[in-house]
């Protein structure tokens, strides 16, 4: 009975663990499969040209707060320093989710973020910029609830991210092979 249990027992764990597994594969963002890519600097720095808290018409402070913490992770996951000096500084200047309001149709939900990053160089001089600027919209169904709106939302922030992941990593790649100013 002991070995039957035990049997059981992991079992039920391997089926936990698969369902997990699934459940984060789901939910994976699609720049989590892909190589870093390397910055030659020694450094990477977020700074923001805008408050994610403050809310304005239309806008969803939570929601945008969590657009900033998705670029975050992006930067973390993606970019790989490989110099021994100067900075990557990676510039958010919109982060947000809107709600459309259309007196027509159901409210649209729209996910902006416009980023620029710039290499420094040790004496603070910037040798190289690029910039992504992606804006990706949803329909919202008539009488969301809290949950439909968190999943559309989370939809949004999804679309947004991986978008600007091959929005950034093309700039990124051209702003590399160009010469150096």
């Amino acid at each position: 009975m002991k070995k039957h249990s035990r049997l059981l027992s992991l079992s039920f764990v391997l089926l936990l663990s698969s369902c997990q597994s699934r459940i984060e594969k789901d939910s994976k963002l699609a720049y989590e499969t892909k190589q870093q890519i390397p910055i030659n600097t020694a450094l990477i720095q977020m700074q923001y040209d805008f408050d994610p808290m403050i809310k304005s018409s239309g806008t969803d402070s939570l929601f945008s707060r969590d657009l900033t913490q998705a670029i975050e992770k992006w930067a973390y996951n993606r970019l790989r320093t490989v110099g021994q000096s100067g900075t990557a500084q990676l510039t958010v200047r919109d982060a947000s989710i809107l709600k459309l309001p259309n007196p027509m149709n159901p409210a649209k939900f729209e996910g902006r973020l416009d980023v620029v990053l710039s290499l420094v160089n040790a004496k603070g001089i910037i040798t190289a910029q690029t910039e992504a600027k992606i804006k990706r919209e949803k329909q919202a169904p008539n009488n969301m609830t809290d949950e439909e709106r968190k999943d559309l939302t989370d939809s949004v922030i999804k679309d947004v991210i991986n978008a600007f992941d091959l929005q950034m990593e093309g700039a990124i790649m051209s702003m590399m092979a160009s010469p150096v100013r």
